[in-house]
């Protein structure tokens, strides 16, 4: 179901970004609702479903067993050890405004939705937003709906003293697993996170959120500043390695050389490819078509090289992101001779040190973007290719 083409329901709203733009719903099977749609009073059908025993008409449809055993995580590592924050059988649990629930919400382009049920005391709501903005407070949504229901509180278990060995897990922290293999680079260099001591808790920092505050509620269990209940647990696994997780992602101990030569590797190929871009410009300025003729010039041609699918980018819709365009093959190839170029230029700047000591730059300059692109190429992410 859409708002286009030759089937079209007028009567679907159309979805909206932070700018106004408007956007069409887009059915397709690469997500896990294949873009399902529908209306907020179905899906609060759904919900007293879900509140149900599992019978239609009187008749089984879901085993009672499975409807009790949703977001009660067993299993996980995190669950072995205590939590009983996670996801399963399609609810997560979901500690917010100081209620406990079981929840699941989906967002797409234009689009956002969300499902709360709270079981013990037979309450549920549910509600869908043609507005899929960065910075809509949705909470709000879900804490006047919480109230309307007078949804009881949590109750919040006592601070207690933390375990005599915690001071083993402060260190930095990355994703251990990935879900997303496409991205595991990126949050193993920007999603990593730092636990260190504030007094008997925890703080965990990261680059990408504000600082949260846990405290000790039992042994290795901890609950953060924004939720009632416990909301993250430390632990060893098999290996002896150490983690901890929040029910729904797990987090590995690395060492701080790990992180400091990761980031050290995009510094110097970030700083590798600036050298290179800026002194082709201002070879280009100075000297002309002569410019084809210096150490820096390959390299330089393949940055220049990346900026051709831009102006595909910009005339295709935002959901053929991952599809295979103009746009999306010309970055692929522009990202196959971007090392090649770095190579021609290592290659090049090595035969004509002795013609000026700028070569010497530009070598370093080009060895510095080689090793980040042999890092990408290792890490799946070059050449960038945007589709499934």
């Amino acid at each position: 179901t859409t708002q286009e083409g030759m089937n079209a329901d007028p009567l679907l709203a159309w979805g909206h970004v932070d700018d106004g733009s408007r956007y069409a719903a887009q059915p397709m099977f690469l997500r896990p609702a294949g873009q399902f749609t529908t209306t907020a009073a179905d899906l609060a059908q759904f919900a007293k479903f879900l509140l149900s025993d599992g019978n239609v008409r009187g008749q089984p449809f879901v085993s009672a067993e499975l409807m009790r055993a949703r977001g009660r995580v067993s299993g996980t590592q995190a669950a072995s050890n205590g939590l009983t924050a996670g996801y399963a059988l399609g609810l997560g649990r979901r500690d917010r405004h100081g209620v406990v629930g079981y929840c699941h919400g989906g967002n797409i382009v234009g689009f956002v939705a969300m499902l709360c049920v709270f079981p013990e005391q037979g309450k549920a709501f549910a509600y869908a937003v043609n507005t899929d903005s960065e910075t809509a407070d949705y909470g709000r949504i879900q804490s006047v709906l919480i109230d309307a229901l007078a949804v009881a509180q949590a109750e919040a278990p006592a601070t207690v003293a933390p375990a005599a060995d915690i001071a083993d897990w402060y260190g930095h922290y990355i994703l251990s697993p990935n879900r997303f293999q496409a991205f595991e680079y990126l949050d193993t260099v920007f999603g990593g996170v730092r636990i260190s001591r504030d007094a008997d808790a925890l703080v965990m920092t990261s680059l990408q959120a504000d600082p949260r505050h846990l405290r000790p509620v039992a042994q290795r269990t901890y609950s953060s500043h924004d939720r009632t209940t416990a909301s993250h647990v430390f632990f060893q696994d098999n290996t002896q390695h150490y983690l901890f997780s929040d029910g729904f992602q797990t987090y590995e101990k690395v060492s701080l050389l790990f992180v400091i030569a990761h980031r050290a590797s995009v510094a110097m190929g970030v700083a590798g490819f600036l050298w290179l871009f800026c002194s082709g410009v201002w070879s280009v300025v100075r000297t002309g078509h002569r410019m084809f003729a210096t150490a820096q010039a390959p390299a330089f041609v393949a940055l220049l090289l990346v900026f051709v699918p831009v102006p595909f980018f910009m005339t295709q819709s935002f959901m053929a992101l991952g599809d295979v365009t103009a746009a999306s093959m010309l970055l692929a190839i522009v990202t196959v001779l971007l090392p090649i170029g770095m190579l021609l230029t290592v290659v090049r700047a090595w035969r004509l040190l002795d013609a000026s000591h700028w070569n010497a730059i530009h070598l370093a300059a080009a060895l510095f973007s080689l090793q980040w692109c042999g890092v990408l190429i290792a890490a799946g992410m070059l050449p960038l290719r945007l589709w499934a």
